[in-house]
């Protein structure tokens, strides 16, 4: 709590000898302490090398190898190698079903999707839900990340890959995928290395920046899965061999800036918002002190708040190098204000753990932000699970709106600037949201009536959603006395 660590990694039952690539933090058993999965490098038949390893925290404090047993390592060994090759990983509820399902990337082309069953047990889930990428078309993958990019609650996928294998996969809300990087426009990298997501232009739509060995490409959404590459107008296009990316708002204007790496060194890019030539970020790498004198061969990259003090600070890990540790001096500098949010899920199971997925936004002033709390990997590296907001001049926030990904809807107005908040989703659905897409509008009425004169037909109608949306009186009864608070809703 001090701004200084000390290396536990001992004492908490990791320090195990093994060649690691990547870690990603999350809560896969649900009891609300985060766990560890790292994929490995190696021969998978060197148990020191080449096995995937999945840690549980246990209460004590000590993370225990639950691998054997758990799924994790299904065969990954690809066709003619002995290679294992595992690089980056995801934590995400991608079926919906409240727990934490899992990613991994393989380089050497077998990628797998597991769907976690409780228990401690993942089941794969490659073939049958639509995204094996083997041999012709083998995705030889960096980095999966799980985001919902329609506002449906159920994330897609973009697997980062290189050699022009990337794809981006559209969730069916069935459990399964559709492979729609052709008709998306995106993946149009050729050798693609990392990528971070975020609403790069405010349109409550969620972007993507990927990084390439030529030059990085900025996917802005468009809505109905197609995006728009304006990474050279937009001035974020750097050449080099790129590697990691995030996308803080390290300034607090509210709008997602851009740090990444590479072999030419890190790079900063502050987003200046959309103007009438579109998109603007402005290249302040040397005056932030994130590029420096030398040239950092740079690959994983992090952000954090390490020293509490509301500002995004940054860790780079280099090829053949020391980490690196840059801390944000920017909060307290002129008039900005920000908010950082947390999210506890314990009293919801049908919600992933510390909100997985769940959407973020914040008003200020007519504006509004929409972040989302990630456990995805970019390359080779995590951050942290909050949603981080940047304020400018505004000291509160005029609307703070949490959309779980059960559907339900948390909102909370007049929320004090510069605090880090904990909100706990409550189990009960937003009233009136009788198709649970976390708005009430006119496209509730037909479920609304349904669920008044037929609940059997609506829960088969909707079954993601919870009737009990429709007690807008809170009288343990759907009636006739709900129909006028309902009207009520839709005027609001």
């Amino acid at each position: 709590g001090d701004g200084t660590f000390t290396d536990r990694a001992a004492e908490w039952g990791v320090a195990i000898a093994h060649s690691g690539s990547a870690g990603v933090a999350g809560d896969f058993d649900g009891d609300g302490r985060v766990d560890l999965f790292v994929t490995s490098l190696g021969d998978p038949s060197q148990i020191t090398y080449g096995q995937h390893r999945l840690y549980r925290n246990d209460a004590s404090g000590v993370f225990v190898d639950v691998t054997a047993g758990s799924g994790v390592n299904v065969d990954f060994v690809a066709p003619a190698t002995s290679s294992r090759n595992g690089w980056g990983g995801a934590w995400g509820d991608y079926d919906l079903d409240g727990d934490l399902d899992l990613a991994i990337a393989q380089w050497t082309g077998l990628n797998h999707l597991l769907r976690n069953d409780g228990a401690g047990i993942f089941t794969d889930q490659t073939a049958a839900a639509g995204v094996a990428t083997s041999s012709p078309n083998i995705l030889y993958g960096y980095a999966p990340r799980f985001v919902d990019m329609d506002g449906d609650r159920y994330p897609e996928i973009t697997w980062i890959g290189d050699f022009t294998s990337g794809r981006y996969f559209v969730n069916n809300t069935d459990g399964t995928f559709a492979d729609a990087t052709a008709a998306s426009n995106t993946m149009l990298g050729g050798t693609e290395m990392g990528t971070t997501c975020a609403d790069f232009d405010r349109d409550s739509r969620f972007d993507f920046y990927v990084t390439t060995i030529n030059a990085n490409n900025l996917y802005l959404n468009q809505g109905s899965h197609v995006f728009s590459q304006v990474a050279t107008t937009a001035g974020v296009r750097i050449t080099g061999w790129g590697w990691g990316a995030i996308s803080p708002d390290v300034d607090h204007n509210g709008w997602p800036d851009i740090i990444a790496t590479g072999q030419n060194g890190q790079f900063a890019f502050l987003n200046q918002g959309v103007t009438g030539e579109g998109l603007v970020f402005t290249d302040v790498s040397l005056s932030l002190g994130i590029r420096g004198q030398s040239v950092d061969n740079g690959r994983g990259v992090a952000n954090l708040d390490y020293d509490n003090d509301g500002d995004q600070d940054v860790v780079v890990f280099q090829y053949n190098g020391a980490l690196k540790l840059y801390r944000n001096d920017l909060t307290g500098e002129g008039d900005t204000h920000w908010l950082r949010v947390f999210l506890d899920t314990s009293a919801a199971g049908d919600i992933a753990p510390n909100g997985v997925g769940s959407v973020v936004k914040v008003t200020t002033g007519g504006f509004t932000q929409t972040g989302r709390i990630d456990a995805g990997s970019n390359y080779l590296s995590q951050s942290e699970m909050s949603a981080h907001f940047g304020l400018g001049t505004a000291t509160v926030i005029d609307e703070l709106r949490v959309e779980w990904t059960n559907g339900d809807v948390t909102i909370m107005n007049n929320v004090a600037a510069d605090q880090t908040i904990t909100i706990a989703a409550s189990g009960s659905p937003l009233l009136g949201d009788m198709n649970c897409d976390a708005v009430v509008n006119l496209a509730d009425i037909a479920p609304f009536a349904m669920a008044l004169t037929d609940a059997a037909g609506y829960a088969i109608a909707y079954p993601a959603c919870d009737i009990n949306a429709a007690d807008l009186d809170a009288s343990g009864a759907i009636d006739g006395r709900d129909v006028a608070a309902f009207v009520v809703e839709l005027l609001n």
